[in-house]
């Protein structure tokens, strides 16, 4: 069964509606904080996200000490590359992620912000490492 699929993609779907309620939270409080604090919310921002690069990257590297078959993951990175460039996958994606956007795009909330296509595609992306 795809329980693991199932799984990642609640996961993807609870954090995405988390985010969504912080950057919720942020824009409505953003006028009571100090000033100041703008610059360091986008520091604790970074510092959090280098900290689960750091654990996704030692789950991955741990994941590929154990396994037995180091080669056949290589080869399935080598042969997937190939295959997602001859066909293009992410132009596709990309253009998928654009039509999600325009679909989307009264929940906009102006410029400067990761648009909905950035995140469809990284969420993807993610997805697909995980399977």
């Amino acid at each position: 069964m795809l329980t693991g699929t199932i799984i990642n993609a609640l996961a993807v779907l609870t954090g995405s509606m988390a985010g969504l309620l912080l950057k919720w939270l942020a824009a409505h409080f953003s006028s009571k904080l100090p000033a100041g604090s703008a610059a360091l919310g986008q520091r604790l921002q970074n510092i959090i996200m280098n900290g689960v690069a750091l654990c996704v990257l030692y789950i991955g590297i741990s994941g590929a000490l154990k396994g037995n078959n180091t080669l056949i993951a290589i080869l399935s990175m080598v042969a997937g590359a190939i295959i997602g460039e001859l066909l293009n996958l992410d132009r596709r994606m990309q253009a998928l992620g654009d039509w999600v956007q325009k679909k989307t795009a009264r929940f906009s909330q102006g410029e400067g912000g990761a648009s909905v296509s950035e995140g469809f595609v990284t969420a993807s992306q993610i997805g697909r490492a995980h399977v």
